[in-house]
This record gives structure tokens, sequence and C-alpha cells, in this order.
């Protein structure tokens, strides 16, 4: 989608990318810390399967 938006779109989705990078990288370190109270390695291995998947889906 980035390839064929002119610039105000572009800085949208680049916004928007790297919004939801910040959040998923955060939401993994806390679920993946052994003492906070939403700590469940089910659900940070789900964010990073996420991640990936989403990383070979784009190339």
């Amino acid at each position: 989608m980035m390839k064929s938006a002119d610039s105000g779109e572009y800085r949208a989705l680049d916004a928007t990318q790297n919004a939801l990078k910040i959040l998923l990288n955060s939401f993994y370190g806390y679920s993946g810390y052994a003492r906070a109270r939403l700590y469940s390695l089910v659900l940070a291995n789900a964010v990073t399967s996420f991640g990936r998947k989403n990383i070979l889906g784009t190339k």
C-alpha cells in the first residue's frame, strides 16, 4: 500500500505502522515479564507469532 500511496497517505500509513510496532513491542514486553499482572507466555508468544507472520507476508 505504501508503494502506491501519495505523500500524505504515505505519512499516515508510516505513522500507523510505527504506532503498531511500539504497541506490540510494549505488549510483548509486559506480558512476558514474570512479575507483571498480565504475565502470560502464551500471550507473549502470540504477539511474536503475529509479528513473524506479518513480516513473512510482507516479504
